[in-house]
C-alpha cells in the first residue's frame, strides 16, 4: 500500500478529468467528475480558531457576523472550505476582512497561531492543532450557522474498489462517525 497527500485539486484538473492515478482518495465534498467514483462517507464541522491576542471570547460559540472587521486568513475559494465560508458570507450579507488566503487549512491554522488573523477550518485540523505544543494561543469556538463539509472517499471509477480499499473506507467511516459524535465539551479538549 503507498500512501501520499495531495489537496483535492492535485487529484482532478479544473475541467473535472482524473490529473493523477490514485487507488483511493479522501477529499472534502469532491464534486462529480467523469470517471470518478464518489462515496459520502460523513461530515466535519467548521470550527473557528481565534487568535488570543486579537480578541478573548467566552463559551463555545461564535457568530460569523461577530467576526466582521477581524483580519482573516481565508481559504481559497477553489478549495471546498473557501467556496463554503464564501457562500454563507453572502447567504447572511457579511464581508470577511481577508488579509492572507491559503489553499490548506493547515496553514491557514499556522498562520492564526502566529496571531495573523483568524481562521475557519475543518473540525480534523482544528482537532489535530489542539494536540500540539502551544495551541493555547488559540480560542477555538463552533461558527454559527454552523457549516459542515462533506467528507468524500474518491476512486477511480472505471477501476472500482478492491477489498482493501473498501475495509480502509469502513475504517475512515467508523473513525469519523466516533470522533464526530464525542459531546461538544469532549471535542473542545481532543
Amino acid at each position: 500500500i503507498e500512501i501520499s497527500t495531495q489537496h483535492s485539486g492535485d487529484m482532478l484538473s479544473s475541467d473535472g478529468q482524473l490529473r493523477t492515478r490514485f487507488d483511493l482518495g479522501f477529499t472534502h465534498g469532491a464534486n462529480v467528475a467523469p470517471g470518478l467514483g464518489i462515496i459520502e462517507i460523513g461530515a466535519a464541522p467548521i470550527v473557528c480558531a481565534l487568535p488570543r491576542s486579537l480578541k478573548v471570547i467566552e463559551g463555545s460559540e461564535i457568530a460569523l457576523a461577530d467576526l466582521k472587521g477581524l483580519p482573516f486568513i481565508g481559504v481559497d475559494e477553489t478549495e471546498p472550505l473557501g467556496r463554503l465560508i464564501h457562500g454563507q458570507c453572502e447567504e447572511n450579507g457579511i464581508a470577511l476582512d481577508v488579509r492572507i488566503k491559503a489553499h490548506a487549512h493547515h496553514v491557514a491554522l499556522a498562520l492564526a497561531h502566529r496571531g495573523e488573523g483568524f481562521a475557519l477550518v475543518d473540525w480534523f485540523t482544528a482537532a489535530f492543532y489542539r494536540r500540539l505544543p502551544n495551541s493555547a494561543a488559540l480560542q477555538f469556538f463552533t461558527l454559527k450557522p454552523q457549516g459542515v463539509l462533506p467528507v468524500t472517499a474518491v476512486f477511480p471509477a472505471f477501476e472500482g474498489l478492491n477489498l482493501i480499499s473498501r475495509r480502509f473506507i469502513e475504517c475512515a467511516r467508523d473513525a469519523l462517525h466516533l470522533s464526530v459524535a464525542l459531546p461538544a465539551d469532549a471535542q473542545r479538549t481532543v
